[in-house]
């Protein structure tokens, strides 16, 4: 960058030099406008033109038409950062002054227009140790928060198959084990984003879960003593209070779960089975497709998850027929039942966005 640079170019160039490794969106009256190496990235990917002012690349897309265009930068794989008008420049004296609003990801999204109502949209975490890998996966558009640990001679080729499974829209890695980036790709994970041990997570991953929740111990949350379990868990709340912290508000408890608990499908297992994912291009033939009579997006990410995880605890099985067994022999509740869920709207994610404070009229109208 030279001296003869205006105003407003040296206030993108520090904005930008905060966020080298994000494509910014820098709002300039009614566009978002890109520039350099990040027009040159978007241009394509969005198919619109790409243009030069004094030799600087630059191409831009309506305020308006945010989302659009954004979803399809987040469907390539890149990360964006949202740098918005944060004053009116009608009061403002000089330069208006903007700020990066958002961070955004394919795991960290909270619009509808993103996400697929009937499967969750996971963000997932993998710490490595000597002798056994943590992974953590928090949806942040429904709040839910999980953890579990790997111990054993295969431990890290577990918890690759753990992520296969989840198939996470983004998985986060600490920036010392940057050796995974192609393993987890390898694992169907297309957006691996390393993070800095920096900051809020030099304070040990057990400190940073106890100050974010709130609590003096983590036993009753069942990792107490799941020490990379911890880790992964540190690391996702460390990247989310980084790029979307109002996210952190809807992560309000975690859970423990153990892969013991269900019957383990490797990959090749799951693709012939053909349960939630066809082999042909018909993406109706799959078992999901079949049995999903499900009327709200809530039970339609059950079910899928009930499929993907068979159960093996026999009490378990036999609970759970037997609330379909009710259901399927009185046929007036059943359909009492549906009519009731059928007005319900996806008031998980509704949630998720007043949370973190990307709620609009219509979100708030549809609770109940």
């Amino acid at each position: 960058m030279t001296a003869r640079q205006t105003p407003m170019q040296r206030q993108y160039a520090a904005i930008k030099e905060q966020y080298p490794d994000v494509l910014v969106m820098f709002r300039m009256g009614d566009f978002y406008e890109m520039f350099d190496e990040d027009a040159e990235k978007a241009a394509p990917i969005l198919e619109i033109v790409l243009t030069r002012r004094d030799g600087r690349p630059m191409c831009g897309v309506p305020y308006h038409a945010l989302e659009r265009y954004m979803a399809r930068l987040l469907a390539a794989g890149m990360r964006v950062a949202v740098c918005d008008q944060v004053e009116d420049p009608k009061k403002a004296k000089g330069l208006v002054r903007r700020e990066v609003t958002r961070v955004v990801s394919a795991g960290t999204v909270l619009e509808d227009s993103f996400l697929p109502a009937s499967a969750n949209n996971f963000l997932a975490a993998l710490a490595p140790g000597a002798s056994s890998t943590g992974v953590a996966v928090a949806d942040v558009s429904t709040g839910e928060f999980l953890v579990t640990q790997f111990a054993g001679e295969k431990h890290l080729g577990e918890a690759l198959a753990e992520i296969e499974r989840l198939r996470p829209a983004e998985c986060v890695i600490s920036e010392r084990d940057e050796d995974l980036a192609e393993p987890l790709r390898a694992a169907g994970c297309r957006l691996v984003t390393p993070v800095s041990r920096n900051g809020a997570f030099a304070t040990g991953p057990r400190q940073s879960l106890l100050e974010h929740f709130g609590v003096a111990s983590l036993l009753g949350f069942g990792c107490e003593d799941l020490e990379q379990a911890q880790e992964a868990a540190a690391l996702i709340l460390t990247y989310l209070r980084a790029s979307n912290p109002g996210a952190l508000a809807h992560l309000r408890s975690l859970s423990t779960y153990s892969a013991e608990r269900y019957m383990q499908l490797d990959a090749a297992t799951r693709r012939n089975l053909e349960l939630t994912v066809s082999q042909s291009e018909d993406q109706q033939a799959t078992l999901l497709r079949v049995v999903d009579c499900t009327r709200t997006p809530m039970g339609a990410r059950m079910l899928r998850r009930w499929l993907e995880q068979p159960l093996l605890d026999l009490d378990a099985i036999r609970e759970r027929q037997g609330g379909v067994k009710a259901l399927v022999e009185d046929i007036l509740l059943r359909g009492d039942v549906r009519d009731l869920l059928a007005g319900v709207q996806d008031v998980e994610r509704i949630v998720a966005r007043a949370s973190s404070g990307v709620a609009g009229p219509r979100d708030l109208l549809a609770l109940p």
